[in-house]
């Protein structure tokens, strides 16, 4: 049967403004660039990313979004770092850039009062299969004990903590790709009670040939009998990426009082599980519940979103597997579709939180990004179109991952930009 979970009712959509959590630094190293116009640019212009990453002898090209050049000391001046593995250095680098936008105006809190909530699906996969071939070639008394703490899923979280000394809570999030909204989530949560003044809350992947060959795996079903299975289908192409996104999440009373610029407000949230056994229709009405929770949390109609930041591989992809779910919530009203993952490729645990981000930034800078109408006029092909001269206000973000976790999260313009828009 299927099954629906969702925030309790006190948590998404509560009035009073001292329990609104708003965003004020967002964080991203991605294949285009850590600076925010670069990667902007880049998911506006619409060009994949990908390029050829095939190890010397591999059997076939191996095409992937990766980050060229990426080096820590770019992003401060880290101790202690010798050792943690590439997911953690990303996921470091991307909570100081979203530490520096967040303390602009004036410092964060301190340390004691400052969380960290990562999410990730594979973790540390590198150091994972090094340390595990290791053990069986040589023995388990000859494994390379500084590759040990980088073998557990939550180590990206812990060095992140250490390094930056925020000791109000530490927690990772591994449920595909909903995991990053589910952190963010995560993080309002502990905001709301009081847990910490400050989350930094996003998700991190990094890039090699395990979690190519992973991918590979799951998503080219073997043929009956053994052997190479049918090719995909252009909707299941897919090329895997890397990179790390991170939000500054904090109560709007306590952003005003240390004068922190809120660039969005978190309005609602919701989610759902899909179970292995449930008809299409039936998940169709699990993954419409999330987005209608999302609405009803939030208080707007569905007409209020000015766009959706959707999880999906590809137009083609999100037309087939996700379409119904906006038919259902949308009805024949067109709505403007936004897609990361044709441009920075498929970045699992982390991809969610790369969505959000983006949908910060253009809250941010007043524009719509790059779309695709949906499903207005259902009869024609979809096709990219510009984001014209719009200035949204609301946008939902929303994944479902194909192992069943679904997630939805509505921003809003914070309500002195929609004033000052108003006025102007």
């Amino acid at each position: 049967m299927p099954s629906v979970e969702i925030m309790r009712p006190s948590s998404s959509a509560v009035s009073e403004p001292a329990a609104d959590v708003v965003v004020t630094g967002i964080g991203v190293v991605s294949p285009a660039g850590a600076d925010p116009p670069a990667w902007l640019g880049a998911l506006d212009q619409g060009t994949p990313l990908a390029r050829d990453t095939s190890p010397e002898g591999a059997p076939r090209p191996i095409r992937a979004a990766g980050i060229e050049s990426f080096n820590l000391r770019d992003y401060g001046a880290f101790r202690g770092t010798v050792g943690i593995s590439r997911t953690a250095r990303l996921a470091v680098a991307a909570t100081a850039l979203a530490h520096r936008e967040a303390a602009t105006t004036s410092p964060i809190p301190r340390g004691d009062r400052v969380g960290v909530v990562l999410a990730t699906a594979f973790g540390n996969l590198e150091s994972m299969v090094r340390f595990d071939r290791g053990a069986r070639r040589e023995g388990h008394r000859f494994v390379d004990p500084m590759l040990f703490p980088n073998t557990v899923v939550n180590a990206a979280a812990g060095h992140v903590s250490i390094l930056f000394g925020y000791s109000a809570l530490n927690s990772t999030v591994s449920s595909g790709s909903a995991a990053g909204l589910q952190a963010i989530a995560y993080a309002v949560d502990a905001l709301r009670r009081g847990d910490a003044d400050l989350i930094f809350a996003g998700g991190a992947e990094e890039l090699s040939y395990w979690t190519w060959l992973g991918e590979r795996e799951l998503r080219e079903p073997a043929a009956p009998g053994g052997g190479a299975g049918p090719a995909p289908r252009e909707e299941q192409v897919v090329f895997p990426g890397e990179g790390a996104a991170v939000l500054a999440l904090e109560r709007a009373a306590d952003a005003r009082a240390r004068g922190a610029r809120a660039l969005a407000v978190v309005a609602a949230y919701g989610e759902s599980f899909t179970g292995s056994g449930c008809s299409d229709q039936e998940a169709v009405a699990v993954r419409t519940s999330a987005l209608q929770r999302a609405l009803l949390g939030s208080a707007r109609d569905p007409q209020d979103i000015d766009c959706v930041w959707s999880g999906a591989r590809s137009i083609a992809w999100m037309k087939s597997n996700e379409g119904p779910v906006l038919r259902a919530v949308f009805g024949r009203g067109s709505v403007r579709v936004a897609l990361v993952a044709p441009v920075m490729g498929d970045w699992r645990g982390a991809s969610s939180v790369l969505q959000a981000a983006a949908a910060v930034g253009f809250l941010a800078s007043r524009r719509i990004p790059r779309t695709e109408l949906l499903p207005g006029q259902p009869e024609t092909e979809p096709g990219w179109s510009g984001g014209g001269g719009m200035a949204p206000r609301t946008v939902m973000i929303y994944s479902f991952d194909s192992l069943g976790a679904g997630a939805a999260l509505i921003l809003s313009l914070p309500i002195e930009d929609v004033k000052e828009d108003r006025r102007a």
